[in-house]
């Protein structure tokens, strides 16, 4: 990603604030997770989500500064890496 459409991403995030949150509260309702908008973990939104899917989600860190997720799927359970 370059770093113009890094800037796009956030300038939109921040005239759309209001309007996200309503989707993530909706999104949240819809998934059973509980809400809470002052401690809103990324994590618990993935791994509910992804544990659906059959990928088991976890966080490690990387010598990589570039390197933000990866996920891996073979013949059984999937898994999906955060840096």
């Amino acid at each position: 990603m370059n770093i113009e459409r890094l800037r796009k991403i956030i300038q939109y995030s921040k005239e759309n604030r209001q309007e996200t949150n309503s989707m993530i509260k909706i999104f949240c309702f819809f998934r059973g997770i509980e809400y809470d908008n002052s401690l809103l973990d990324i994590l618990q939104i993935a791994r509910s989500s992804f544990r659906k899917k059959g990928f088991l989600v976890f966080q490690m860190p990387f010598a990589d500064d570039e390197i933000g997720a990866l996920s891996y799927r073979g013949d059984g359970i999937g898994y999906v890496v955060i840096n």
